[in-house]
C-alpha cells in the first residue's frame, strides 16, 4: 500500500478469522483527501512498516526494530 495515500492510522483491532480463528491485525486507515466516512479497516501486512512503527510510537508502545533484535 502506497504511504503517500494514508493520512494516518487512528486506530488498531485484533479479529479472529477464518476456520481456525486465526488472529488478524488490523488498522483503521484515514485516507488522504477524503473525510472520516471512507475511514477503512486494513490488514497489518498490506501497510508499511514505517507508518505502523510511527502508530504504535504515538500510543506509547514500545517498538523494536528487527535490525536491533538481530544484534542481541
Amino acid at each position: 500500500m502506497a504511504s503517500s495515500l494514508v493520512d494516518k492510522l487512528i486506530d488498531r483491532r485484533v479479529r479472529r478469522v477464518g476456520r481456525y480463528r486465526k488472529e488478524v491485525i488490523e488498522y483503521l486507515v484515514r485516507w488522504t483527501g477524503y473525510g472520516p466516512e471512507y475511514d477503512q479497516w486494513v490488514r497489518e501486512n498490506d501497510i508499511e512498516d514505517s507508518l505502523t512503527k510511527a502508530y504504535k510510537q504515538s500510543i506509547g508502545v514500545p517498538v523494536i526494530d528487527e535490525e536491533e533484535a538481530e544484534k542481541d
